[in-house]
């Protein structure tokens, strides 16, 4: 992928309507839009958890499509689906940004409705959605970005992303024997990871600049991984978190065998190859942003509220969307819709087979 110099985890962001001063604005957001703290509203998800399983592959036409709710199932397919403009809108990094709403709104909800339209009924009755992609190049898909019913899907029901059917699965904090922590100033200015740590009896944490990722490759397998730094994803080589003047590259994380992955790095939720590892070696669930991602202010909320959530309920799909809920109404009373979605949508949820 073509990176220009916006692309390290964003600390400065959008003020004007330009691309290029949108993209200022943003970074200086927590100043302009302040950077009170948000408060878990707690609710407890359904005792049942009925899950929409939405099967997508990639065919000459577009996208095919086979729903599966309980003993029910449907297909149908959807045509020239717009990936690249719906990623280019919340891409800060992009020379080919586009940030305006009032052009992706009508692409948000035309193709919500060739995509939700024959799953009305399903999306009532369920309680979660699973979209599982048939191989990696769905990553990057943004299905849970498209309208129902005149509202982004991401904020009406707990989504999750996987690559065959896995389900509700939980965990529970409580359970973790040992979690490692890394944290880069730059990336989390407000040392979210340290407010965080209270999750975890058992933890080690680092400041960035005390660990190599050879430390890593070298170390021995923990139950949490959380980092939080600055990550590049690219169509040519290697995808990578700075680790000061090192990389660490996927590879590096073979011997850590985690079951959960948090990761506060721009892109990481869209890269193949740190997706491709944890699908092969035993990780439960991945987290991270799909787009570039704050350094403070709302990327510190995501995490704060998320791991609130997990720890009392243990399931991470619940959990982003109690946090994605709460982000999309407290920024929703800042007044410009593009902030909105770049604080509120960027990270995901895979679940992965045991």
């Amino acid at each position: 992928m073509k990176e220009i110099n916006l692309g390290k985890k964003l600390s400065f962001g959008v003020v004007g309507l330009s691309v290029m001063v949108f993209a200022i604005f943003c970074c200086y957001s927590g100043l302009v839009l302040g950077n009170e703290p948000l408060v878990l509203i707690r609710q407890d998800p359904a005792a049942e958890t009925v899950t929409l399983y939405v099967h997508v592959k990639p065919i000459d036409s577009g996208l095919s499509i086979e729903a599966k709710l309980k003993s029910d199932t449907t297909s149908f397919e959807v045509k020239d689906f717009p990936a690249e403009k719906l990623k280019a809108f919340l891409d800060v990094t992009s020379e080919s940004s586009n940030h305006k709403y009032e052009e992706i709104e009508p692409l948000l909800k035309r193709y919500g409705r060739k995509f939700f339209g024959s799953l009305q009924a399903y999306i009532r009755q369920c309680t979660e959605i699973e979209f599982v992609l048939a191989d990696d190049s769905l990553i990057q898909y943004p299905f849970d970005l498209l309208f129902f019913h005149n509202k982004p899907l991401f904020i009406q029901k707990p989504i999750a992303y996987s690559f065959e059917e896995v389900g509700p699965r939980q965990i529970d904090l409580k359970e973790i024997s040992h979690a490692l922590l890394i944290s880069d100033e730059t990336a989390d200015p407000e040392r979210a990871v340290l407010k965080v740590q209270q999750y975890f009896k058992n933890n080690t944490y680092k400041d960035i600049n005390d660990v190599k990722p050879d430390d890593l490759k070298t170390a021995g397998p923990v139950d949490l991984l959380l980092i939080s730094a600055h990550g590049h994803i690219f169509d040519d080589q290697d995808d990578y978190i700075e680790f000061g003047d090192d990389h660490l590259t996927a590879d590096y994380l073979a011997n850590l065998k985690p079951k959960l992955v948090y990761f506060d790095s721009c892109f990481t939720g869209a890269s193949r190859d740190f997706i491709g590892l944890f699908r092969s070696n035993g990780v439960d669930f991945y987290v991270a942003p799909w787009v570039p991602n704050e350094a403070g202010n709302s990327s510190t909320k995501t995490m704060c509220l998320f791991f609130e959530s997990l720890d009392l309920y243990g399931r991470p799909a619940y959990a982003l969307y109690q946090t994605r809920c709460q982000l999309y109404e407290h920024f929703s009373k800042k007044g410009i819709k593009f902030i909105v979605f770049f604080r509120s949508f960027p990270f995901r949820v895979y679940r992965f087979t045991p």
